[in-house]
């Protein structure tokens, strides 16, 4: 009779551990809130020095994520790179949010870090979308959106 009173209470424990682990692992496209004042979902770039002010949903969430390129090398930048393909739908929203707020700044959160600012001006939109980056934290990106492919 005892053991039977404490099994809610493990189980409640056990959720409040695991739901940290849950809510690190947010990854999407975030419309960028600029004023900070009083932001509820302060989130830091990849290098810990920049933060974004974020909405708690993404505008395009990683299930819109087609697939990512294995990593490649610009000579003429002499940077790292791979191609983050979106699915149809995943575009059709990159489209409309460019169209509509054209002056708005989304960044990329790859597993509760921004890695990235999509800058679409003077740009014409595909569905592939170059993240470029210096190891290590180009090797970070692509191990992570790796494992968020189908």
């Amino acid at each position: 009779m005892h053991y039977s009173k404490s099994i809610p209470i493990v189980a409640f424990l056990l959720a409040l551990v695991a739901f940290p682990v849950i809510a690190q692992e947010r990854t999407g496209f975030y419309v960028v809130i600029e004023d900070q004042t009083n932001c509820s979902n302060l989130v830091q770039s990849l290098s810990d020095v920049t933060n974004y002010c974020l909405p708690k949903e993404p505008v395009i969430t990683s299930a819109e994520f087609e697939s990512v390129s294995a990593i490649k090398y610009d000579k003429g930048l002499k940077t790292k790179y791979v191609n983050l393909k979106l699915s149809s739908d995943g575009f059709k929203t990159l489209k409309a949010l460019t169209s509509k707020l054209p002056d708005a700044r989304i960044a990329l959160m790859v597993d509760d870090k921004v890695v990235g600012i999509y800058d679409s001006k003077g740009k014409a939109l595909t569905k592939m979308l170059p993240i470029t980056g210096q190891s290590p934290s180009i090797d970070w990106i692509y191990e992570r959106l790796k494992k968020k492919g189908p």
